[in-house]
């Protein structure tokens, strides 16, 4: 996919791990599973670690609880609630969600009876954890690590782009984006099944798995988590690319596999303001043709070309972008919200903090259907 790559021989060798291996084991032999729910802090006691590293669990749990119930409280709740009752959702369905790093939260929290979810960002997936096999010292800088980053995410509700930028460059290999994909999954409420890299097929059409050099480093640019919940199996597939023009241009099979990706619906949030900008033409005029809807904050598309194609519906409040972002005014959206009049509120925090509050946009095509009946009982 047209990055640059140092491939890191791993020390320990990866077992190669089926989709539908439920026993598949990490690098350590704990099942996938069992790690997943290590990382995620439900162990405060895991089993296969010696005394020392063990005694680092009991907190490492509490801390992490503790952020996940604040980010449910705050966010979490508020925000599965506010989609069950505001937009429309299929069981089974896809959901494409671009810019997205690691939040699977937000985007199953949206579409929670999705059948698959695809996830795109430009740093590399990484390989699944194996906390078991660091030397004390490591494994509690590790542990601090994951720690950083349920700290921030339960107050935003996002990743920031550079602190993951930072990880992927030191090689910190453990602290993945697939890890915390991992512990995102089961504190959801999902069994992890299997976790397997992947990629972009010759012609564009869909994923497949890579079979060569898995013990590399470099072979875990994407990845497929295969969950389970109530029965049934959930794909979810983080896909490293680079989203600008001139990569998509340059890699016709990418191009492809994101133009079939935007047919579904979409959630774009915290995503910098990119698709505003000249060089994102590409995905924003497939989404602009082929999206049935997209549920999007003040960064997402230029608020006139997507009223243009959708109708649209306003919630909370809009006074100008992030401080960060004010070579992108969104100087339509600002006045879409002085000139409309039913705009509803928003009870939970979206994207990049802002005096104003948070902003979303709902965009659908054609007539509006329907909310199917569901409960919205906040079932994070």
């Amino acid at each position: 996919m047209g990055y640059c790559c140092n491939v890191l021989r791993v020390w320990l060798m990866l077992l190669c791990v089926l989709p539908v291996a439920a026993n598949a084991a990490t690098t350590s032999g704990i099942p996938v599973g069992e790690m997943a729910r290590i990382v995620a802090g439900l162990q405060p006691a895991p089993a296969g670690f010696a005394p020392e590293a063990k005694a680092l669990f009991p907190a490492f749990a509490h801390d992490v609880s503790a952020q996940w119930d604040s980010y449910r409280e705050k966010i979490g709740v508020l925000m599965a609630n506010w989609a069950c009752n505001e937009i429309e959702s299929t069981p089974g369905e896809t959901i494409f969600y671009p810019f997205s790093g690691p939040d699977l939260s937000s985007v199953n929290q949206f579409y929670p009876q999705a059948g698959r979810y695809i996830m795109v960002a430009m740093q590399r997936a990484g390989l699944p954890p194996s906390l078991d096999r660091q030397p004390v010292a490591e494994l509690k800088r590790t542990l601090s690590a994951y720690r950083a980053r349920w700290r921030f995410f339960a107050r935003t509700g996002f990743f920031r782009t550079n602190d993951l930028d930072d990880f992927a460059s030191r090689n910190e290999v453990t602290v993945s984006v697939t890890s915390q994909l991992m512990a995102f999954a089961v504190r959801l409420g999902y069994d992890v099944e299997a976790v397997e890299p992947v990629q972009i097929s010759a012609d564009g059409k869909d994923l497949v798995r890579v079979t060569e050099n898995v013990n590399d480093l470099g072979a875990w640019n994407s990845v497929r988590l295969t969950l389970l919940k109530n029965g049934h199996r959930v794909i979810l597939d983080y896909v490293r690319i680079d989203l600008s023009d001139s990569q998509l241009n340059k890699y016709p099979a990418t191009r492809a596999f994101v133009e079939k990706a935007v047919a579904n619906r979409m959630l774009v949030k915290a995503a910098s303001h990119l698709l505003q900008k000249h060089y994102f033409s590409i995905l924003r005029d497939a989404i602009l043709a082929h999206a049935p809807s997209v549920v999007q904050d003040e960064t997402g598309i230029e608020y006139a070309k997507l009223a243009a194609v959708f109708k649209t519906r306003l919630y909370g409040k809009f006074v100008k972008p992030h401080n960060l972002f004010q070579t992108n005014p969104q100087e339509s959206l600002t006045q879409a919200y002085q000139n409309t009049r039913d705009i509803k509120p928003l009870t939970f925090r979206m994207g990049y903090d802002k005096s104003a509050g948070s902003a979303v946009v709902v965009a659908t095509r054609g007539p509006a259907a329907a909310t199917p009946a569901r409960s919205c009982g906040g079932q994070q």
